[in-house]
């Protein structure tokens, strides 16, 4: 069992990238947003 890994680590890791993804697009719009109200 332990060898086989179970389709809830891909949905897991899927879900991270995804997460990472988001956050990471966040951080970047977030920076001119920043910008213009200084």
């Amino acid at each position: 069992m332990l060898t086989r890994s179970p389709p809830y680590t891909a949905v897991f890791t899927h879900h991270f990238t995804c997460v990472y993804c988001i956050s990471k697009i966040l951080s970047y719009t977030k920076f001119p947003f920043i910008i213009p109200k200084k």
